[in-house]
């Protein structure tokens, strides 16, 4: 937390011995107070009286508007921002250094609202997606600022505008249907620029991965460089990404990495990443392959597909398993069957993930209706697998008895 004030005013000085009343409260929450007596930075930040306070989370401002020498409510909204995720007003040279530092920014141009009006309705409703545009890696600010509206050939408001890696984008949907607005933000050809390859967020699965400030990363991101046009062409989106901890999220061998990804499964690049050409022709291949008949997923995109996919059946197998290459090669036979029923069908050696669902021998078959696990008959011999006429029998029944259910 950051007091900007003047050292030799009386007001900034009572000010002060308030605010020093809440420290220690301050102190267990982890937020430290800095005083600066500095115009140059105030105005770095818009700011044009004195005293100000300012709160910085993951180096993003806020600024406090409320009575600074209530120091009970300025602890109450410092807790409520550290706490919770707001769409917080911001000054337009906060805006205009957010926009230049970070890859996504969207901002609510409210214009000049007050409280209870619609702006300020909308506003509000638009706070219910502020959490998972964080956790997507999209900062939400609003401004009431109508000189940067201008700027950007705002002419009536509320509007809202989605900055991808500085480029703006007019959002054209109901503003008031927050849903919509979130499909809107964090759909892939939202968040793609043509022509470019874009820093993404962590939620993007079609990836090239590579360590910021690497050399070898920002040589092989060059190489790279020369084959966007071509990916784009045949319609494959090339994008790179840096975050922390995608290594082990994304469970790669290691950075920098080159991975395909179609209908969620994905293929890792094994050759030399200094070998565009080469690269490309892999990618080209995969496009214009026909995928293996029962996928293989890691363990995230298996959590992903349990959560987003309706009707899944999973055969969870081992690679010591003497048994699994030939009830793989049996039910492969019924994949395209499984499809025409609207079941997904995969494979996966995750043992950790068989195993909190009570799955210790294999191979074993789950299908997970809306994320809910069946087992397929938890007694049965893993030579009866080999029945695929039976297998596929037992799957569109379990999914018949939802619909069953749904029709009574």
């Amino acid at each position: 937390m950051l007091l900007l004030d003047d050292k030799d005013d009386k007001q900034d000085i009572r000010v002060l011995n308030e605010l020093e009343n809440i420290d220690d409260d301050l102190e267990k929450e982890g937020i430290v107070i800095v005083r600066i007596d500095n115009d140059a930075e105030a105005k770095e930040f818009g700011i044009d009286h004195l005293p100000t306070l300012v709160y910085f989370e993951d180096k993003i401002p806020s600024i406090y508007e409320g009575d600074l020498m209530n120091e009970d409510e300025v602890l109450q909204w410092l807790i409520e921002q550290k706490e919770t995720a707001t769409i917080e007003e911001v000054t337009d040279e906060i805006l205009e250094d957010l926009i230049q530092e970070h890859e996504y920014v969207v901002v609510y141009f409210s214009g000049n609202c007050e409280e209870g009006e619609k702006c300020d309705k909308i506003l509000d409703e638009l706070e219910n997606i502020d959490d998972e545009l964080d956790e997507s890696g999209i900062i939400f600010v609003t401004t009431e600022d109508l000189v940067l509206a201008k700027k950007y050939n705002i002419k009536s408001f509320p509007k809202l505008v989605f900055f991808r890696n500085k480029e703006p984008l007019m959002y054209t949907g109901d503003i008031e249907d927050e849903d919509e607005v979130l499909a809107w933000l964090t759909d892939e050809n939202t968040l793609e620029i043509p022509d470019r390859i874009e820093e993404v967020n962590s939620r993007m699965l079609d990836k090239i991965l590579n360590k910021e400030g690497d050399k070898r990363s920002q040589k092989i991101l060059q190489e790279l460089e020369n084959i966007d046009d071509e990916c784009e062409d045949k319609d494959i989106d090339f994008v790179k990404i840096s975050d922390d901890g995608i290594q082990k999220e994304y469970d790669l061998p290691s950075l920098p990495a080159v991975a395909f990804y179609r209908n969620r499964f994905r293929e890792i690049y094994t050759g030399d990443l200094m070998h565009e050409e080469a690269i490309l022709d892999w990618i080209l291949e995969l496009r214009d392959s026909d995928p293996d008949v029962i996928e293989s997923v890691d363990r995230k995109t298996l959590q992903v597909l349990i959560n987003d996919v309706d009707h899944l059946a999973v055969l969870f197998y081992t690679d010591d398993c003497d048994e699994c290459d030939e009830i793989l090669e049996e039910l492969e036979t019924i994949d395209d069957d499984t499809d025409k029923h609207g079941i997904q069908f995969v494979k996966s050696k995750d043992a950790k993930l068989a195993s909190e669902i009570g799955i210790f021998s294999f191979p074993a078959l789950v299908y997970y209706e809306t994320g809910v696990p069946i087992m397929y008959d938890a007694g049965i011999l893993a030579s009866d697998l080999k029945n695929e006429d039976k297998v596929l029998e037992w799957l569109v029944e379990e999914k018949s008895k939802e619909i069953s259910i749904l029709l009574l």
